[in-house]
């Protein structure tokens, strides 16, 4: 990691596992999120490397440096999040989105070491979204989330 990327992470807390960076856009789904998961074993991870951690399922990716990782909790919508390595950057991260709406889809990045507590960031994200859209009905949005606790 560059000097000066060192030192955002610093400053804005990443580094210490205090900030969730997220944004929200419009999206109209095309793809289901178990054909990207598909398209991701076939296309993006090293064959035969997984590895399970909880209810993690975690791949090496063909970029070095990088993980798959499925969270697989046996509900109908399974998650999935493109993660850094441990000891390939100072400060590892994962991506992920979801769609919190059929019109609105949320993207994450937060600090690896948070993983494990993906359940609590989703739901806080989407209590926290929920907040902004005056127009959306907020116990449809409760509703969906409660699969995931």
């Amino acid at each position: 990691m560059n000097e000066s990327n060192e030192k955002i992470f610093k400053t804005t807390g990443l580094s210490e596992g205090k900030k969730i960076l997220f944004y929200f856009k419009s999206y109209n789904s095309s793809k289901a999120v178990n054909q990207i998961i598909n398209e991701h074993l076939i296309n993006h991870v090293l064959p035969e490397t997984i590895n399970t951690l909880g209810e993690f399922e975690i791949y090496d990716s063909r970029n070095k440096g990088y993980e798959f990782i499925i969270l697989n909790n046996n509900s109908k919508d399974k998650q999935y999040f493109s993660c850094m390595k441990d000891g390939y950057a100072s400060y590892p991260s994962c991506n992920t989105r979801f769609n919190f709406s059929p019109e609105v889809m949320i993207l994450v990045t937060f600090p690896r070491p948070l993983l494990d507590d993906w359940v609590n960031i989703r739901y806080g994200l989407v209590q926290l979204v929920t907040g902004f859209n005056t127009a959306y009905e907020k116990t449809t949005a409760m509703q969906s989330e409660s699969r995931y606790e």
